[in-house]
């Protein structure tokens, strides 16, 4: 009777570990031996951060605020190949150990409504901190022409929906991240009398973004700027 009693437990203790274990069904290898060619094309141009702890010009400092204890980065059991995703975030985590990959997507959420918002609204200021100098151009380049025309844009609606990291490198010291944004967006457009040339109640977009954000992991400087941007 005591050796069915053990038996029993046994069964027990071998079917909880099962459902806290779980299964491994090969997932955990895809970032690793898949790494999505995600090319931008440079120059094409598509928030305020609640973080009053955040300054302006540290928006992509990652993570946006500092952490008590430094963040805790995936572990391999072997260096995974530098052509996969997984590979080129090892190679970034190793140039610069702060990289946190968590923070990093946070701060470009961040980013992402600033730059939207700021575009919208005409904000150089804001741009030229998130923007690289020659990426800055462009976009400073479409408000010109827009007011030129005398247009005046309002957004109504932005609600980011979703951002993945869909690509990952190392060109020398310099880090690069790409994200592939979703977000839905609607504008109020008024030409130079004033009058409604776009409705967002009747224009609200669901839009696919994909951009590109890099660092140079020697400098000092925390911040990312965003490099390149274009619609899918």
């Amino acid at each position: 009777m005591e050796i069915l009693i053990y038996a029993v437990i046994a069964a027990i203790l071998v079917y909880r570990l099962y459902t806290i274990l779980g299964t491994r069904d090969g997932a955990e290898n895809k970032r690793e031996q898949s790494r999505p060619n995600w090319r931008a094309n440079a120059g094409k141009p598509a928030a305020k951060s609640n973080d009053k702890s955040a300054n302006k010009d540290d928006l992509l400092a990652l993570p946006l605020a500092l952490p008590t204890t430094p963040p805790t980065q995936p572990s391999f059991a072997t260096e995974p190949a530098l052509a996969s995703l997984a590979g080129a975030i090892f190679a970034i985590q190793k140039a610069d150990p702060s990289f946190d990959e968590r923070g990093f997507l946070k701060g470009a959420r961040a980013a992402f409504e600033m730059i939207v918002r700021a575009f919208t609204t005409g904000d150089r200021g804001t741009l030229k901190n998130l923007l690289t100098p020659k990426l800055y151009v462009t976009f400073e380049s479409a408000i010109s022409a827009r007011e030129a025309q005398g247009e005046r844009w309002e957004m109504k609606t932005l609600i980011l929906r979703d951002m993945d990291l869909v690509d990952a490198q190392m060109d020398g010291s310099i880090a690069v991240l790409t994200v592939q944004c979703v977000s839905d967006q609607s504008k109020m457009i008024y030409d130079k009398n004033g009058v409604v040339l776009k409705d967002p109640g009747r224009d609200i977009e669901r839009l696919t973004d994909v951009w590109t954000f890099s660092r140079d992991t020697k400098s000092s400087n925390p911040n990312w700027q965003l490099v390149e941007t274009h619609s899918v």
